[in-house]
């Protein structure tokens, strides 16, 4: 992976602690918003 797929990840992970979703549907959605 490079840079920015890392940074996304970490940021998704840290929406999920929230209770968003972790799975790559929730995490394209998130990406693109």
């Amino acid at each position: 992976m490079d840079y920015v797929t890392r940074r996304r990840m970490k940021s998704v992970a840290n929406r999920n602690l929230q209770g968003v979703p972790l799975d790559s549907d929730g995490a394209a959605s998130y990406n693109r918003s």
